[in-house]
């Protein structure tokens, strides 16, 4: 008789709680279709909130559970609690608004690395930076190639 193997997920991981101005803050991880986190307040017990983070599009013809991502890790930073998704997204909640915002390291970096690629380009247009080669390349079509690839390498990182 065959033997039909099922992939199945484990358990997700125990996310510890933040405790912030009396107030406790859980991710409690007991439904993959959606990542959420509930605030509690740490005196009374009581559940203040409840705010979703992230929802998951679960396809049809896959295993519901092989598709469930879970809130990885919980943490507080300039005010902010940080919520990190097991497939690494990070959610910066705002706690006064309770705001969510997507918040990616790279995609921050990304603007300044544009900047510095189109002052780059910027400085090759002025004729006092152009580029002198040694002297075993001093064909002009050498030194226009060259500040040719370089400006091309500057536009690369700009996308």
């Amino acid at each position: 008789m065959p033997h039909s193997a099922s992939a199945k997920r484990s358990a997700p991981a125990k996310v510890e709680s933040v405790i912030h101005e009396g107030v406790r803050y859980v991710a409690p991880n007991d439904d993959g279709r959606r990542g959420y986190i509930q605030a509690w307040d740490v005196q009374t017990n009581k559940k203040l909130w409840e705010l979703t983070l992230f929802i998951n599009r679960i396809d049809p013809k896959l295993e519901q559970d092989v598709q469930w991502v879970f809130v990885k890790s919980l943490s507080l930073r300039d005010g902010m609690l940080m919520v990190t998704s097991e497939r690494g997204k990070t959610y910066q909640v705002d706690l006064k608004t309770k705001t969510v915002t997507q918040f990616d390291a790279a995609q921050s970096a990304a603007p300044m690395q544009r900047l510095n690629a189109m002052r780059f380009v910027r400085r090759w247009r002025e004729p006092s930076r152009i580029v002198r080669l040694p002297r075993t390349t001093t064909s002009p079509f050498a030194q226009t190639h060259f500040i040719c690839v370089e400006i091309l390498m500057a536009t690369v990182t700009l996308t």
